[in-house]
């Protein structure tokens, strides 16, 4: 449970980040950077919590994770 809070305050800080590279004017060598670097960050993040909540082993978390990526798993039962 605490990875996936982590995981949700690293998400919470990527995107803050991404926000503020692009509301202020910088380099563009710069800006690809931290594009790369936070964007990296969220598909890290995502996919951790993601397996985070389905390794829960309770049918909720993993009809969150599906609801999550907006796919259907049969084999999770509710």
């Amino acid at each position: 449970m605490i990875g996936i809070l982590l995981c949700g305050i690293a998400i919470g800080i990527a995107v803050a980040g991404l926000l503020f590279i692009h509301t202020r004017p910088i380099s563009a060598n710069v800006k690809l950077a931290a594009n790369i670097m936070h964007t990296f960050t969220l598909v890290i993040s995502t996919a951790t919590a993601t397996s985070a909540l389905a390794h829960l082993g309770e049918p909720q978390a993993c009809w969150l994770v599906a609801e999550i990526l907006g796919v259907a798993i049969d084999a999770c039962t509710p």
